[in-house]
């Protein structure tokens, strides 16, 4: 098991996911636009695995995703400025479920054996100047276990000493 966190970067326009299409004969396809993202991705993905060493994963992970989006031409320079500093947020199209679905199905069998290991997501959809997809992988108990205080404890109480107040705690029978 790997407890380091796999990062994925595709640099250009994120690409959602599109149901298939239907073709004047009346056979169904993939988009070519999705089918070339998502084999991008694919090899992106086995190029971190690689180069990290890790193995296909099979525990309960975590997926943060940051789809970075252009800044439309139209805008003004004032407008574009607020757009890279994050004061405007991307709204419309693609939808960031779309993109995360795409980049799930990507990485099956690559990075994970299957989406279903996926017990938390986190996606932010910003403008940026250069547009790309970041997606993280780290396993949770990881980094629940790297995140968490020792609990405090005192020590036990000597021979004879089982009622005597400790520091820090209420007398006996008093409400908190």
């Amino acid at each position: 098991m790997t407890r380091d966190p796999i990062t994925i970067s595709l640099l250009g326009v994120p690409t959602p996911f599109a149901r298939m299409r239907l073709s004047r004969g009346g056979i169904h396809y993939v988009p070519p636009e999705q089918r070339n993202a998502a084999a991008a991705l694919r090899i992106a993905a086995a190029e971190a695995m690689h180069h990290g060493g890790h193995a296909v994963l099979d525990e309960p992970l975590s997926l943060t995703l940051l789809a970075e989006f252009p800044v439309p031409a139209s805008w003004s320079k004032k407008r574009r400025n607020l757009a890279i500093l994050g004061q405007i947020r991307p709204g419309g199209r693609p939808d960031l479920s779309n993109v995360l679905k795409l980049a799930e199905d990507a990485f099956n069998g690559v990075v994970y054996r299957d989406d279903s290991l996926l017990v938390e997501v986190w996606c932010r959809k910003i403008f940026g100047v250069q547009p790309k997809l970041v997606c993280t992988i780290s396993p949770i108990f990881a980094a629940a276990k790297a995140s968490a205080t020792p609990p405090l404890t005192h020590p036990p109480p000597r021979a004879g000493e089982d009622k005597k107040q400790r520091p820090g705690e209420l007398p006996l029978g008093a409400a908190p």
